[in-house]
Parts: structure tokens; sequence; C-alpha cells
């Protein structure tokens, strides 16, 4: 017997799960990134990705959708990491749209 179809928020969950998991890519992002910045006017803000989850799980037209931590260098590394990752198949009859924020702020 088939499964019923996980509903959109359920696959968001387990996106959500990738995302934590992929933690220390993230930092790196960040780290990286934050090096164009002063200690007075450190990189912070929120990057928003829009991406498709296939039913197969891969991530398709992956692009930053919202910037404004004027940090473009962030905003290309985190788009090229979700599309690297495998994500959650979702069993749909087709792609399914989310926009994830990614929200960063200077260690202290």
């Amino acid at each position: 017997m088939d499964e019923p179809e996980p509903t959109a928020e359920e696959v968001a969950a387990r996106i959500g799960l990738v995302v934590d998991r992929h933690g220390a890519q993230l930092d790196r992002c960040y780290n990286q990134s934050a090096k164009a910045f002063t200690p007075d006017q450190p990189l912070q803000g929120t990057v928003d990705i829009q991406f498709e989850v296939m039913p197969t799980g891969e991530a398709r037209n992956v692009r930053v959708v919202a910037n404004d931590t004027g940090s473009d260098q962030l905003g290309e590394c985190l788009a090229g990491l979700i599309g690297s990752w495998e994500l959650p198949k979702t069993g749909a009859e087709g792609p399914l749209e989310f926009r994830w924020p990614f929200r960063f702020s200077p260690a202290r």
C-alpha cells in the first residue's frame, strides 16, 4: 500500500534537519564572507534562499531572493551549499518550492 504524500510542513521539518546537520558548512560560508567586514561593522542579517525540492530530494533552481547582509559572497555560498545537499525525498508528484531564511550575527 502506498504511503500518503507528506505535507509541505513535514518536508520543511525534514529540510530543517538537513540544514542543522550542515551547520559547520554554513559557519564556513559566514566566516569566509565575514573577512571582508570590520568588527565595528560586522557581517549580519538574513539571506533568503528559494529552491525547489524534486521528488528525488534533489534541489533545483536554487537562488538568493533576498539578502540584507551586504555580502553577495555569503548568498552565493549558501545557494551553492543547498544545491549540493541531498534533501529529503518528497513523495510528491512534482517539485515543492521553499523559501528558507538564514539569519547571521557575529559571535559575541
